[in-house]
């Protein structure tokens, strides 16, 4: 489920790199490994049923206390995998929790946002963001040399005061369109090339702050900026926190989120907490 719609009825099903077209997880996961797959529910764990005996086991979670029930009671021979909520109770679990918080690096104030997401709910952040900031959008396409160094030269156009999108978002239909063009892996690509380019230059031009929408476009713009590691700071909704990276006095702040996460003024939210720190 994608809150209260089956996985294949939600927004997720027109996912441009990985539709899922499937609500039954062991289904879709069973052709992709070579080793058997079983579901641990729900009711069998709240009952004391024991782990499955398949290699590959896939545990139900509906809500948070689930998540610590998984950290409790999954064996430690067991190598136990999820998304970023699934972290949330390890660091109690181990005795490692921190109550000593660290101030945030600063980075240098002016930022960028860019987004390379298709998602439902990046179409509505970058819908709300244009209404009030310079954008400017891209399609695989369209995307030469000259393309490439068009877009640059708007970002060098722009009063040093404001914080633009560079965006490849578009709809369903039209991710379709480009792939069926060009290809899958030539479309995501091409955007991906494009958006280090454009990285690099606004890293050239002085911003320091990179919101970013996507997680191939956030693993092309870490790489393009020299990221190896990063500070964790402040959250800004659940699952995607500021982090920090760079030279002890060359700070870089990036918020990097999955396409899904986030609310629709997400942008904003993010670059308004960075401010107030």
């Amino acid at each position: 489920f994608v809150g209260y719609q089956l996985l294949n009825e939600s927004s997720m099903k027109d996912h441009p790199l990985t539709p899922m077209r499937d609500a039954n997880l062991a289904r879709v996961l069973t052709p992709q490994v070579s080793q058997s797959v079983g579901v641990w529910n729900r009711v069998s764990q709240r009952a004391g049923g024991n782990l499955p005996s398949e290699t590959h086991v896939i545990a139900d979670a509906v809500e948070f206390s689930d998540l610590e029930f998984l950290i409790e009671h999954t064996p430690k021979h067991v190598l136990l995998t999820g998304g970023s909520a699934l972290a949330m109770p390890v660091p109690g679990r181990l005795g490692i929790a921190s109550r000593n918080i660290s101030p945030d690096p600063k980075p240098g104030p002016r930022a960028i946002v860019f987004s390379g997401s298709c998602s439902q709910m990046t179409q509505r952040q970058v819908a709300h963001y244009v209404t009030s900031h310079p954008s400017y959008q891209i399609t695989p396409e369209t995307l030469d040399a000259d393309a490439i160094a068009a877009c640059i030269d708007w970002l060098q156009s722009l009063d040093s005061t404001e914080t633009p999108l560079i965006y490849a978002t578009a709809s369903p239909e039209s991710v379709k369109a480009s792939q069926a063009s060009l290809g899958v892996s030539k479309a995501g690509a091409l955007v991906e090339h494009a958006m280090a380019s454009f990285a690099q230059a606004a890293y050239q031009q002085g911003m320091r702050c990179f919101v970013v929408a996507g997680g191939e476009t956030s693993g092309a713009i870490t790489q393009a900026l020299g990221i190896t590691e990063v500070m964790i700071g402040e959250e800004i909704c659940p699952g995607v926190p500021w982090v920090y990276g760079g030279l002890q006095n060359d700070v870089i702040a990036l918020a990097l989120k999955s396409g899904n996460f986030g609310t629709p003024t997400f942008f904003s939210d993010a670059l308004a907490l960075l401010e107030s720190e």
